[in-house]
């Protein structure tokens, strides 16, 4: 093949490549111009910020509602769920029935059992059922309040500075060592309530209380008044079938007015610089016991 053919057929090629490559210049250009840019996509919309229990307001706005099957028009299942999702000021009220878990309320609520006296139960499990906390001023009334048999759960707790009060209703802590404890700096308030010790104590105080009415049954002791500061004044309550009353001890002081005492075998003992005061008494039989070991007592015969 001569040179001159060579050089020819080079020449034709790089023509045809030349043309193939302008081509598909063309087409890309054109594709570009033709085809819309894509719409910016826009910003992810920020979660909003619900509740625990699902939303901002219970669904009245008035009361959450608590029923343990979850039934139409309940906002949740359990209290815990409820105190959770509530605000300060917040009522919660249970439904009637069965209610189980405990709950920390540690902040300025109203917590009701529905129906009559006696059928709406919260029973409880770990170390308590209720527990007042943080400073919280909290109430609750129409209750029975339980701890589980067999083991060591408090039916109430008061502590950190809570103030708690109590309307018509139970409370029972069977094997645990108090039903009902308030630490120092706290208060407890009781109307028409009953405490049940099972088998130890009812109520043990290192804080302050005041009851009216209602009755402290059964156990070892009812009431336990102890240390500086602890003060206990009762109106016209019930004190019934128990080993001991009550008792104060470590300079505690404790005034009761009107108690009825029965089936108590030892109605009240003073110990350890401590006073006790018992004004218009009502005891079941002609010699009660009402003893000063190491403090006062007043036993208001």
């Amino acid at each position: 093949m001569s040179f001159e053919r060579l050089r020819g057929d080079g020449w034709l090629q790089a023509c045809v490549l030349i043309a193939v490559l302008s081509g598909a210049l063309w087409f890309v250009s054109r594709r570009a111009e033709t085809e819309p840019e894509p719409a910016p996509s826009a910003p992810a919309a920020a979660p909003a910020a619900t509740t625990p229990a699902g939303r901002k307001r219970p669904r009245d706005g008035k009361q959450w509602i608590v029923d343990a099957d979850g039934a139409p028009g309940a906002d949740t299942e359990t209290l815990a769920e409820a105190v959770a999702a509530a605000s300060a000021g917040d009522r919660i009220l249970l439904r009637r029935g069965l209610h189980h878990g405990s709950a920390v309320l540690d902040k300025a609520l109203t917590v009701v059992g529905d129906g009559k006296p006696g059928e709406t139960v919260l029973a409880g499990s770990g170390p308590f059922t209720l527990s007042a906390r943080g400073g919280a001023t909290v109430t609750v009334e129409n209750l029975t309040v339980s701890a589980p048999k067999g083991t060591n759960t408090r039916a109430v707790e008061v502590r950190e500075r809570a103030n708690l009060r109590l309307a018509h209703g139970s409370f029972s802590g069977y094997d645990a060592e108090a039903a009902v404890m308030v630490d120092k700096d706290c208060t407890l308030e009781a109307d028409g309530t009953d405490f049940d010790a099972g088998k130890n104590m009812s109520l043990f105080i290192q804080g302050r209380a005041h009851l009216k009415g209602g009755t402290l049954l059964s156990g070892k002791t009812l009431v336990s008044v102890h240390g500086t500061g602890a003060y206990l004044e009762a109106e016209g309550v019930k004190m019934q079938y128990a080993q001991t009353g009550l008792v104060t001890g470590d300079h505690a002081r404790a005034v009761l007015i009107g108690a009825r005492f029965t089936g108590v075998q030892l109605e009240a003992i003073a110990l350890s610089d401590s006073e006790l005061t018992l004004i218009d008494p009502v005891f079941d039989r002609a010699k009660p016991q009402c003893l000063a070991r190491g403090g006062k007592a007043n036993c208001g015969k």
